[in-house]
């Protein structure tokens, strides 16, 4: 426990079993280091004067100095001529600094081990650490800190009786007596200082929270305007209070969430939790909500629950955070007048002492310096409670970072307002916004019918509370204009517009002698310049503008015209930073969105005046605005002029690439690095041809748009602007999906498909687009993402559609998730159901919840159909079963022997069933084999898919832990057809003796090698023992030879690992089906690595020969035909083996790496050629058994064998011990 629970307690204080041993260590302090610290100052200034006469001796010492150097309370003292022993330790120590002849405060006497300067510090610092640091001591901790005390005494006292010339045995004999003591003494020795320090402490307590609630009330003046916009300040906005508009939020958890509950839901656990992460979209009203708690904690009675535990609230806007530390952060712009009244180094202690809640605001915004100053907090603060905002895409970082610190947390998701709260919402912003009851009630009744009638059209800008306030204010302005608001981008358009129609109206600007029209012109100029600072900077995660750039606008402004304060004003907030040299300026935008639509606005205009697309523009801009190490090197024009000049892009389809790019879902999900380009800055400074035609395309995408189509509304703003000025051709939509794609890769992606949909006003062409790039994949969305796949399907089908349940309670009340179903059953998809999570639990609800989804996918009237279920059956969910006649994956519990005799006849009738999983749930004993169905799937198996031969053999498995989990995600084979080999009933057609030796004779042929063995070269198998391999591929971050994701050699033996990657030296007798998936998979895998290698020898012997140009003559190149590369080798050994180069290492190992990947390709095909069918193929059937061994070993097989003859898995679960 901390100092601060021992010293604070409610009623008088009371010992616990550690408290003493620090309340020792601060006896120790005050009895013997402050008491050595008077007797040194004695020594040193021998009494002959005042210590302030001294002070003011010194040479150039001033009244101002002697007001900066102590405290009023420190300067009463020695205005008085107080006697020295009521000195603090604080004050003793600034005055042995300063009137006993020791060096200057900056001397290097003061850090120099064993001086006297030093050992004075060191003794002073033992009363920071007690007075700063949560200290947690143990005896032995104790018993070497008063030794080192001690020894520091010693010589502090020594060095000091030596320079003064005096004695000093009796004050190190008092020095070490008090020490024995206070180390050995009971309670009567150290009670009070317990009672002192418990009265210091609740002091500064004390006052923390009465000065410091007072200055919050101060400070939430300027945080209750809700204003978007700066300009609304200048208007009749300006009182848009929190308090008096703010409306409950729909918020959600594990289940639905009041705003006034926040803060009192526990965990599971049933504490609380130290952490709650509000994620939203921007203008959800994440702000808002900080703000309304702040406002309802200072008003005198709370409408939050638990607002009145806290004795302090402090409220921090992360993108206007400026400090360093957490001591700046609240010293300098949270409370500075409440620190004042504090020592500088109390603070924090003080702080950590009172119930603190910190509502800390934009972590998305955050710097990089902010974010590890949040770190701190949650470090420092872990008895505080912490709400922190941001937007969803952080959430993710946000965890990792609590979970860092060790704290609790709960997520909500802020969902805005419900429809339900629309009206009240409106009337409240009419009500602060028109001062005339008939014009107010007159107006919010026209904006309300107006709401109702665009109820389906608007339903997403009606929920987000940002936008609902710019509607009204356009509906004040402009009623006729607000219908036409059908998007967001077309809302922001029209603000923007009635901005700039409010600027060129200014006294300010009028007065310039423009005509509107050109000033007009003139302030899109300006925007268009501040737009494109936007989107340079939202490429780097910076919410403020630059020095450099705000000189640009000056610059512009003074060129045209035009006053630089009046065209600022209405877009930022200025922030006023007091340096050493003056004052700095910062400009920061009040909301991110209007950041984003004005880089998007910019953006589209230039795309728009010089007929480009995307990509090419895009590229024109980084090559104007880059920055990297490499800047200076003569090949970036040439690479930068390449990308530039390209003007037919290539968009690949991802899922339809051949080897040469992504072809299926496993790949286009990895991390990019992995798979993609692991050299990205290379490859543009030397790239020179690349074998992927969307090679480039995709890279740059990656690259250039990652942070701007994370959590950004950017993207969205693009294609929205150009479908309203019809500027969104087939190529442009095109490059625009490939963007987001390739920005964040992932396709898992539905709301912002569906913002793209709705933004670009469900444009033909883009929907086209959108569905050829989207079609082939399954959806696996999670229960929350539901609604907006059924709405996204309205406009495109995929293959397939996997929906799962992972917490079936929170939906089996509300039937949220069956709704849900029952809208996906309207669209003709192929669905997959996964209730996994029920078929350990025997409630009888679970039963029912299955069967009442399998009815709603299994109506005659559905138009999906229905091919993998996962679920527990009852006789109901049976009956229903037998009309799922698409079904072709089925993983079921059945709970009794009849259930189970009507799933084999249901089975048997299903045409299209491939793979069956039954987990009987209930024992076998007692139960003759005669009762028992039989399970055969064989016929329903297609030809050339293949199984190992598993009968006989089972998989013991004990505890409810190691039950098995089985996939039924679909997954997309590769297009790589089948290889072609007889089957064993061919040789049944023959009866001859002859004739089946001359077909033995030709199945044996299929056993011997066809392929030529790939040798390695000899200048490159040395490499394999040396630490050039490893260290290399780790550094560049070139693909593993090892295919299998789960491969435990995949990244620490450069040698072939023979088990998961299956680089076997022999082809084992008969495979599985999944090892006939696993081996295309594996060289689709090898194939994409060979492509990037050979990109990546190219750029490294470019290096090489721009390195070595006087010595070109001394390398000869050969076309090597195994790995289709021209390779390059050094003519002179002994040059090689004198120089050590990082690039011609990397080429050695790169071009080892090729042979690998070719060697294992060669490996993979070896085993498809010996892939043959089993004399006795088994059925897909898989069974998990409970409790096996209460029957016999001859009665188990028997009833085994009558369930299925031939199954291809036994699971057995133990439920008792064996």
């Amino acid at each position: 426990e901390g100092l601060v629970m021992a010293l604070m307690p409610v009623s008088p204080p009371l010992l616990r079993a550690d408290d003493h041993l620090l309340l020792r260590y601060y006896a120790a302090i005050m009895r013997v280091v402050r008491p050595v610290f008077v007797r040194v100052l004695q020594l040193f200034t021998n009494n002959r004067k005042t210590f302030k006469e001294l002070l003011f001796e010194l040479p150039d010492y001033s009244n101002r100095q002697y007001k900066n150097d102590f405290s009023k309370e420190e300067r009463q003292k020695l205005d008085n001529n107080a006697s020295s022993n009521t000195f603090d330790i604080t004050l003793l120590f600034l005055l042995l600094q300063r009137v006993c002849g020791l060096p200057s405060i900056n001397h290097q006497n003061w850090s120099t081990p064993d001086t006297l300067e030093n050992n004075l510090k060191r003794l002073k610092n033992h009363r920071n650490d007690l007075a700063h640091e949560d200290l947690a001591f143990s005896p032995d901790d104790l018993q070497r800190c008063l030794s080192n005390i001690e020894d520091l005494c010693r010589e502090v006292l020594k060095e000091t009786g030596r320079r003064c010339q005096c004695t000093v045995i009796d004050d190190i004999r008092v020095m070490e007596e008090s020490l024995e003591e206070i180390l050995t003494g009971g309670i009567d020795l150290w009670q009070p200082y317990r009672e002192a320090l418990y009265n210091l402490q609740k002091e500064h307590c004390n006052l923390l929270i009465r000065e410091g609630r007072k200055e919050m009330k101060e400070l939430s003046k300027k945080h209750r305007i809700l204003n978007p916009f700066v300009w609304l300040l200048e208007d009749r906005f300006a009182h848009l209070d929190v308090g008096h508009i703010f409306t409950n939020l729909y918020i959600e958890g594990q289940r639905e969430v009041s705003t006034r509950d926040i803060f009192t839901i526990p965990l599971n656990s049933g504490k609380y939790p130290d952490v709650l992460i509000m994620v939203g979209p921007p203008g959800i009203g994440k702000t808002s909500l900080t703000k309304f708690c702040l406002h309802d904690w200072l008003s005198t009675s709370s409408s939050i629950c638990g607002m009145d535990n806290y004795d302090i609230v402090l409220l921090v806007e992360l993108r206007h955070v400026t400090s360093e530390n957490i001591q700046d952060l609240v010293c300098e712009e949270l409370l500075p007048r409440t620190c004042l009244q504090l020592k500088r180094e109390d603070v924090l202690t003080s702080l950590r002492q009172v119930s603190t809640l910190w509502l800390l605001d934009g972590y998305d915004e955050a710097t990089n310096k902010t974010k590890d100053l949040v770190k701190e907090i949650m470090k420092k603060f872990h008895n505080s409670q912490i709400m922190i905002t941001s937007r969803p895409d952080n959430a993710n970082d946000l965890h990792l970072l609590i979970n860092e610190v060790h704290l609790s947390n709960t997520l909500y998701q802020l969902r805005g307002l419900s429809p339900t709260m629309w009206n009240v919402y409106a009337e409240k912003l009419f009500s602060v916004s028109v001062a005339d009851e008939d014009i107010r009630r007159d107006s919010c009744e026209k904006f309300i019918k107006f709401l109702k009638e665009k109820e389906q059209d608007m339903f997403e800008i009606f929920s987000v509370p940002l936008f609902v306030v710019m509607l009204v204010v356009l509906w004040l302005e402009s009623p006729a204009e607000v219908t036409g608001a059908t998007t967001v981008t077309r809302l922001y358009h029209i603000l923007i517009n009635l901005i700039v129609n409010t600027m060129t109206r200014r006294p300010q600007l009028t007065a310039l002698g423009f005509t509107q029209s050109q000033l007009q012109r003139k302030i899109n100029n300006f925007l268009n310049l501040l737009g494109k600072m936007f989107w340079e900077n939202s490429k780097m995660l910076i919410f403020v503008l630059l020095s450099d750039q705000i000189k640009q606008i000056e610059e512009l402004c003074e060129n045209s015209g035009l006053p630089f304060r009046e065209c600022m004003s209405p877009f930022f907030l200025v922030i006023v930073t007091a340096t050493t040299t003056g004052t700095t300026e910062e400009y920061h935008p009040l909301h991110r969105t209007v950041q984003e639509f004005l880089a998007a606005r910019a953006f589209c205009n230039c795309m728009i005046t010089q007929g480009c697309d995307v990509l090419t523009l895009a590229a024109q801009w980084m090559l104007k605005h880059r920055e990297n190490p490499y800047q200076q090197m003569s090949y970036e024009n040439e690479s930068c002029n390449k990308i530039t000049s390209e003007t037919n892009f290539v968009m690949e389809k991802l899922h339809e690439g051949s080897d040469d790019v992504y072809d299926d879902y496993h790949f286009v999900s990895t991390n990019f690095s992995s798979v993609n380009c692991f050299c990205s800055l290379l490859m543009y400074l030397f790239g020179d041809t690349f074998y992927d035609p969307g090679e480039i395309e995709r890279e740059f995408c990656s690259h250039y748009f990652l942070n701007m189509t994370s959590g950004s509304l950017l993207i969205p703003f693009v294609c929205g602007y150009l479908k309203m000025n019809d500027a969104l051709t087939r190529s442009r939509a095109e490059q625009m999906i490939y963007v987001a794609i390739c920005g964040q890769y992932k396709i898992r992606q539905f709301s912002l498909w569906m913002k793209l949909i709705h933004e670009t006003e469900e444009d033909k062409e883009f929907i086209q687009e959108l569905n050829s790039q989207l079609f082939s994949y399954q959806w696996n969305p999670s229960p929350l993402e539901l609604p907006t796949v059924a709405k996204l399907l309205e406009f495109i089908t995929p293959e397939s559609v996997h929906v799962h349940l992972c917490r079936l309670d929170d939906y089996s009340n509300n039937k949220t998730f069956i709704d849900e179903l029952r809208i996906l059953a309207r669209f003709p998809i192929r669905i997959s159901l996964d209730l996994q999570n029920s078929m350990l639990s025997n409630m009888r609800r679970f039963l029912i919840y299955a069967q009442e989804c399998l009815a709603v996918l299994l109506d005659p009237r559905a138009s999906c159909h229905l091919t993998a279920l996962c679920c527990p059956l009852n006789k109901e969910s049976l009956s229903l079963l037998r009309h799922a006649q698409h079904l072709e994956d089925l993983y079921v519990r059945v709970d009794n022997l009849e259930d189970l005799q009507t799933l084999a006849q249901i089975t048997d009738s299903l045409q299209n069933l491939q793979n069956l999983s039954a987990f009987i749930n209930f024992t076998l004993l007692n139960i003759r084999v005669k009762m028992l169905p039989t399970f055969r799937l064989k016929q329903h198996i297609q030809q050339n898919y293949n199984f190992a031969d598993l009968q006989g053999s089972y998989t013991e498995m004990s505890g409810e832990d190691t039950f098995p989990e089985y996939d039924l995600i679909y997954l997309k084979p590769h297009k790589c057809p089948p290889p072609k080999v007889p089957s064993h009933k061919l040789l049944h057609r023959f009866s001859k003796k002859k004739t089946m030796k001359k077909r033995r004779r030709k199945m044996n042929h299929l056993s011997e090698p066809t392929i030529t063995v790939i040798p390695y070269p000899t200048h490159l198998q040395k490499l394999k023992t040396r630490w050039i391999y490893e260290s290399h591929q780790r550094m560049w971050n070139m693909p593993s030879a090892h295919c299998h994701s789960q491969c435990a050699k995949r990244r620490c033996d450069p040698d072939l690992c023979n088990d998961k990657c299956a680089h076997r030296s022999f082809p084992p007798p008969e495979q599985t089906k999944q090892e006939w998936f696993d081996c295309h998979k594996a060289i689709s895998y090898h194939h994409v690595c060979l492509k990037k290698l050979r990109s990546f020898y190219k750029i490294m012997w470019k290096i090489i020969v721009q390195k070595y140009k006087p010595k070109r003559h001394m390398y000869t190149k050969y076309y090597d035909s195994y790995i289709k590369t021209f390779c390059y080798e050094m003519k002179d050994e002994q040059f090689r083996e004198s120089i050590d180069d990082i690039f011609i290492d990397s080429l050695e190992v790169c071009e080892l790496l090729l042979f690998e990947h070719k060697v294992c390709i060669q490996k993979h095909r070896k085993h498809l050629t010996h892939l043959r069918e089993p004399k006795n193929p088994v059925s897909s059937v898989q069974f998990i058994l409970i409790d096996p061994f209460i029957v016999d070993e001859a009665t188990f097989s028997c009833l085994v064998y009558k369930l299925c003859p031939n199954p291809q898995r036994i699971a057995l679960l133990h439920t008792k011990p064996v």
